[in-house]
């Protein structure tokens, strides 16, 4: 019996444009836009799957796991593995917003196998636990639902072994009369008995790449679940069925740290607990185990709550060398806190972000738009005070109800669900609610401004120092008046309009290169005629834009290319130097951060 566990692919790309989701590994499965790569930059790596694996092939299966998803396979390339693999059994895990998508693709799998494969359900969307599903779609055999790994394997082995379905767990199948049964949930399972995740059989693409952590990244769970019943937070209520915390002995998470560095070079690890610092013992074990292996040469983040920190874990987290750290604020309104039953102390959360910047720590909050009691006046409180916050990096979502959360009840309840389209079901940008309070197009203003001014922060902040200034201008100090200089359009457009208008104050005759949908963002700045709007594309590639540099280059003589990165370390611009190296002119590189490197090409 062949088995694949499968992370498919998901995304929609016409004419390069589009978008491409992520799923597998990630507690909010979400679309991003393309942007001339089918890897997305976000990269949650699929425990689930990668530690069903481990469990199967220790069970003596014949098992195979196939992330397209990291791979960035189109669908046909995922159907062509499939055909290659020809397994018995497709394992595919879903998810709420990707549902749609994945059924398309059973169905398509079940025509390429003439109805022999069987196809296994699983991951966070809660109709896996209905009978209904079954049901409804005809074209999955199975479904495994909750924390699926270990009813997952006695499932296979079931099968396998033709032994009945009685003793299982977590699972919903036909039985032969065409009646669905359900299997309730078993006991979660103690964590340190499970498996190390499989790796060497995924690529090394997986990256959480918060305040410029280098990819590739080893990610790693020390514990899973949290105490806390926040109402919006869907692993702990669909995956874990309920707030259960459960951790991993720190010498056994260490030395899966290190057998794994000894197999990979990895240049950063992440810690992608729920929340890592629940437990303080926990936290100064693992960080005392981190240090005294050496690790803390290499730089790591993690995930926590700031008001459950004190100077003792920051100040052991700080020399164990962490690097950064996520903390959910969720919203700055006490109220609005109480609602979405996260039972932090705002104060203390406030008093230990500042202590962590201050600690030399690098900080990304996290803030959700269009919850429980918010209206524009406690929105625009929350935009105006993170603004004042220390961050590194800042994220901005649109409160998006899974089904199966006690958000999703409320929501419900009140009528402020929209739509009950799955694949809409993607805060990333979009609403769909529209509460008492706020509108899903107010909703989706806001998020913009939000997204806007914490961007416009960091520029103003790293871009108007003295010392950027006085940086600046002395590299242009012996630039040549008649020399031109052109810019390329950054994807944080404050960072390029102000490196312009330092530009226009030294009397440089400065261009700018940019896609259609950003050009005007520079009308104001300069003349039309010194904006150069790409042919082909709205990405910087080479390929397209050959032709176009060529005869921009022989047109201006352009004696410098400045690139603005909208991140710390000039990660993921591979296309784009190499557009600025067929200038054949020097380089200027200026980070958001506000750090100027110069080069010959």
């Amino acid at each position: 019996m062949k088995i694949l566990l499968s992370n498919p692919p998901w995304h929609d790309i016409k004419n390069e444009s589009g978008w491409i989701g992520v799923r597998a590994g990630s507690r909010w499965p979400h679309t991003l836009e393309y942007m001339g790569s089918m890897i997305s930059p976000y990269l949650p790596f699929p425990f689930y799957l990668a530690t069903a694996y481990s469990l199967i092939k220790k069970e003596g299966l014949n098992v195979s796991i196939l992330d397209s998803i990291a791979l960035g396979q189109t669908y046909n390339e995922f159907y062509n593995s499939f055909k290659e693999y020809k397994p018995d059994i497709l394992v595919m895990e879903t998810s709420t917003p990707s549902l749609y998508n994945d059924l398309i693709i059973a169905s398509t799998i079940k025509k390429i196998s003439n109805g022999k494969t069987k196809i296994i359900f699983c991951g966070i969307h809660n109709e896996l636990e209905s009978i209904n599903f079954l049901k409804e779609y005809g074209d999955v055999d199975f479904t495994v639902y909750g924390e699926y790994e270990y009813p997952l394997v006695k499932l296979l082995n079931a099968i396998k072994q033709e032994a009945g379905f009685r003793d299982l767990t977590n699972i919903t199948y036909r039985k032969e009369n065409g009646k669905i049964e359900k299997k309730e949930r078993g006991k979660l399972v103690d964590i340190d008995k499970m498996q190390w995740p499989e790796r060497s059989k995924l690529p090394k693409v997986y990256s959480d790449s918060f305040c410029g952590l280098d990819a590739p990244q080893l990610q790693v769970h020390t514990s899973r679940g949290c105490t806390y019943g926040c109402i919006f937070c869907a692993w702990p209520q669909i995956m874990y069925g309920g707030s259960q915390y459960r951790r991993r002995k720190p010498e056994d998470v260490i030395n899966e740290i290190l057998f794994n560095l000894k197999k990979f070079p990895y240049k950063s690890i992440n810690i992608d607990d729920d929340t890592f610092n629940i437990n303080k013992d926990h936290v100064l074990e693992f960080c005392r185990l981190f240090k005294k292996n050496g690790l803390d040469k290499i730089r790591w983040g993690t995930m926590g709550r700031a008001d459950l920190m004190d100077r003792e874990m920051l100040l052991a987290l700080k020399d164990a060398g962490l690097y950064a750290i996520k903390y959910g604020v969720e919203t700055l309104d006490e109220n609005v806190l109480k609602n979405i039953g996260k039972n932090m102390n705002l104060q203390k959360n406030i008093e230990n972000i500042r202590l962590t910047k201050e600690l030399g720590i690098k900080v990304h909050l996290t803030f959700c738009l269009g919850l429980p009691g918010d209206t524009k006046e406690t929105i625009e409180k929350t935009i105006d005070e993170a603004m004042k916050l220390p961050f590194d990096t800042i994220q901005f979502s649109i409160a998006t109800p899974y089904p199966g959360c006690k958000m999703y009840e409320i929501y419900d309840k009140n009528k402020w669900i929209i739509t009950k389209e799955w694949d809409k079901y993607n805060g990333s940008a979009s609403s769909i609610i529209s509460t008492d309070n706020l509108s899903a197009k107010e909703l989706e203003e806001y998020y913009k401004i939000a997204v806007q001014r914490s961007k416009e922060k960091h520029v103003i902040e790293n871009i108007n120092t003295p010392e950027f200034k006085r940086k600046f201008k002395l590299i242009f100090s012996k630039h040549n008046k008649k020399d031109k200089v052109i810019i390329f359009q950054s994807a944080i457009i404050s960072l390029t309009k102000e490196i312009i208008r330092q530009a226009k104050d030294m009397d440089i005759d400065i261009h700018v290169l940019s896609n259609r949908a950003y050009s005007e963002e520079f009308f104001q700045l300069i003349p039309q005629n010194k904006i150069h709007i790409f042919r082909k594309g709205m990405n910087f590639n080479f390929q397209n834009m050959r032709l176009q540099i060529s005869e921009l280059q022989a047109l201006y003589n352009f004696k410098k290319v400045i690139i603005p990165y909208s991140n710390s370390d000039c990660i993921g611009y591979d296309n784009v130097h190499e557009v600025a190296n067929a200038f054949n002119t020097e380089i200027l590189r200026v980070t958001k951060d506000g750090n100027i490197i110069e080069s010959e090409r």
